[in-house]
């Protein structure tokens, strides 16, 4: 008596043997709903993932210009020695929707001035300040032009801004593109499918059951 155990079948023939043996009906959809999917439902969430990138980018771009124009403000206080406005400049930074801290320091010799009084720091006490998460940093360097001679560094300027909000919304915005474009696109193979099942995919097996049956 053979008690040898049976040879274990290769994946790939269990695909071949019901490759072959599938309906027509079945072969068509196995071709046509994985690349619908991946035409229509990627196209949809590449485009929507580089819309959400863009407007980061903005946000990003919108802050640098806010803190290049508070750094050239600064300057002049600086210079001054005008250290009231330049408090008040540094206060307004925060009145700007999503910035949450914003510091700035006096810079001699390329050292930070440890007592200078024009170390401002102003944090936003907001819920959800405190949580790192989004926060972006912009540090601008707060430049004195005196005269003919090279702008020198007098101090710092950094803003610490949120964009969590957005990047949760791009999230949000993402997950439902790739949703409704999955929806779409089974809807359609779907009445693509019963059309050409009625109109080519019945025929073919007819004729092709009735050749079997002249063979």
């Amino acid at each position: 008596m053979d008690r040898r155990p049976p040879r274990s079948i290769p994946p790939w023939r269990i695909i071949t043997r019901f490759w072959y043996r599938a309906p027509v009906q079945t072969k068509f959809l196995l071709i046509t709903v994985p690349l619908a999917m991946i035409m229509t439902v990627g196209g949809h969430a590449i485009r929507q993932y580089q819309t959400g990138q863009r407007a980061i980018e903005i946000a990003v771009q919108q802050f640098d210009e806010v803190g290049k124009r508070a750094a050239a403000a600064l300057a002049t206080e600086y210079w001054n020695y005008n250290v009231t406005q330049a408090g008040a400049i540094m206060r307004s930074l925060m009145l700007i929707p999503k910035v949450v801290r914003a510091a700035s320091v006096e810079v001699a010799n390329g050292n930070v001035v440890a007592d200078s009084p024009f170390r401002f720091e102003a944090v936003n006490a907001s819920p959800g300040s405190t949580d790192r998460l989004g926060w972006y940093r912009a540090e601008f360097p707060i430049l004195a032009n005196r005269g003919s001679a090279a702008p020198e560094t007098v101090g710092m300027l950094t803003i610490d801004y949120s964009l969590a909000e957005q990047e949760s919304e791009n999230q949000r915005i993402f997950l439902r593109t790739v949703l409704n474009a999955s929806a779409g696109a089974l809807l359609l193979i779907l009445g693509v499918t019963f059309a050409m099942n009625r109109s080519i995919i019945r025929p073919i097996e007819w004729v092709s059951a009735s050749a079997r049956q002249s063979d």
